[in-house]
């Protein structure tokens, strides 16, 4: 049996998948989340927690006072600086009013806004418990969003470390995390009946996946992309510098070819760019983004109407790639992170669930090359198929190419996904401009190094021990 024969064997199955998707899914958004069940704190929390104390030079709770997005000095990407009115400091001492930097914001002037994956959000008025460390004379978040917990009525959540606590539970690990670092807790005694006057702030909740309210215009777009296979693994025992592009382009077919979404990526050819910026061109790259940064960010930039306009991505090259499919202990696959990068590429948020691709973080050592069915949801949500399947036609494959047969479910969980955001709704923005699906003037035809695979995994996947994880926790 051909691809395409096999495809439209289970067309009543997909059709019966997309009426359950399309009724039966509860989305939630960064504007509209509910308060999620308490979740209790497990060993990898505390372990987070602890390392996030470690590195903080101060843990502030507070307010956010203010935010004001401009671009960065470079003109590649645009930055927001927020202004914190402190109600105590739990680690550390500082003053009364604190300001910190993160990547991504809204020019309103300009109507176009840049979202960063892995870059913590806020909004005016959010109350917040944040670990910052300097940055020469800034202060920014330690490992970005993990840095960042919202607040609300004595309740801490943090999406990253899919965890939700009271703060007196908190300041307890903190005050024992602390101790065993030879520091003290700056915790005031009643710091509880400062907390009485917050503001009635809510945390996010999460669902099976989270949509960014981003998406590309059309009703089925085509994305096309160019890429930047250098790095320094390139042509050693981790792979060929095709064995790397192959890694690249091969994400880009896995998310196209979703039975029940309809858009495709496509790969336009090679640049010889060694950063990203805002061009008119979807580009990917290896980038120098230093050991202690993040494996890899995405960049989104959309305007007034949270269309998007283009998208790039770099994978930091300051870290161990792997692109044969058999990463050792301290490799990252190039694959498995290309994948979760092009999710953000495509609308998509921070899964709670760590068997999806769009969860936070990937671990040294192992392969997530398959979408887990809240993937395959969240994509077919924003890009709904009209008449399944939709499969691109120059990824119809006619050969013996496998295809999954296993169809999504839908499983709620009670984990918390905080992503409080200092981006625009469409009432507060000017008036929209045009929005063009980025296309490169490509040359005709480049060659596609592509081996289409199973789209979805099973529900569950196995868990190595304690190896590094990246995106956005790193190796220290």
């Amino acid at each position: 049996m051909t691809n395409r024969q096999r495809i439209f064997s289970l067309l009543p199955l997909l059709v019966l998948l997309q009426l359950l998707l399309l009724t039966a899914i509860w989305i939630p958004t960064r504007a509209d989340r509910a308060v999620a069940p308490l979740a209790t704190a497990n060993a990898t929390a505390v372990r987070r927690l602890a390392t996030l104390a470690h590195y903080a030079d101060l843990v502030v709770r507070g307010q956010v006072a203010s935010t004001a997005s401009a671009w960065r000095a470079d003109r590649r990407a645009i930055e927001t600086e927020v202004t914190l009115g402190v109600h105590y400091m739990v680690a550390g001492a500082g003053p009364s009013v604190l300001t910190l930097h993160t990547e991504g914001g809204y020019l309103p002037e300009e109507g176009l806004g840049m979202v960063a994956s892995h870059a913590a959000t806020f909004r005016t008025g959010e109350e917040v418990l944040l670990f910052l460390r300097r940055a020469g004379e800034r202060l920014v978040l330690v490992d970005e969003e993990v840095g960042k917990f919202s607040v609300r009525q004595g309740v801490a959540a943090n999406g990253a470390l899919r965890v939700q606590m009271g703060l007196e539970e908190l300041y307890g690990l903190l005050g024992e995390g602390l101790l065993a670092q030879g520091r003290q807790t700056s915790t005031p005694s009643n710091w509880a009946a400062l907390e009485a006057g917050e503001a009635d702030v809510r945390p996010a909740s999460p669902g099976d996946f989270v949509f960014e309210e981003l998406r590309w215009p059309g009703a089925d777009p085509e994305i096309h992309f160019r890429a930047n296979p250098s790095v320094p693994e390139a042509g050693g025992p981790d792979g060929s510098t095709e064995d790397f592009l192959a890694a690249l382009t091969n994400a880009a077919v896995t998310w196209s070819i979703v039975p029940g979404a309809a858009f495709t990526l496509i790969y336009d050819g090679s640049i010889s760019a060694t950063d990203v910026e805002y061009n008119g061109v979807n580009e990917v790259i290896f980038f120098p983004g230093g050991q202690g940064s993040v494996a890899g960010r995405s960049r989104v930039w959309f305007n007034s109407e949270r269309t998007i306009l283009e998208a790039d991505f770099w994978l930091n090259s300051d870290l161990d790639w792997d692109a044969t499919g058999n990463p050792g202990p301290p490799e990252l696959d190039v694959e498995s992170a290309a994948l979760h990068e092009f999710g953000h590429w495509l609308g998509l948020g921070h899964d709670s669930d760590s068997a999806a691709v769009m969860y936070f973080s990937l671990t040294t050592g192992s392969l997530r090359r398959a979408l887990h069915p809240s993937d395959a949801a969240g994509i077919s949500y924003i890009y709904p198929c009209p008449a399944l399947p939709c499969i691109p036609e120059i990824y119809a494959d006619p050969t013996e190419t496998a295809l999954s047969t296993e169809l999504p479910t839908v499983t709620p969980t009670t984990t918390p996904t905080v992503t409080a955001t200092q981006l625009p709704t469409a009432t507060e923005t000017p008036s929209p401009v045009q929005s063009e699906t980025p296309g490169p003037s490509a040359p005709v035809g480049p060659t596609l190094p592509v081996r289409p695979t199973a789209t979805i995994a099973p529900t569950t996947i196995s868990q190595l021990g304690d190896l590094h994880t990246y995106l956005p926790l790193v190796q220290r």
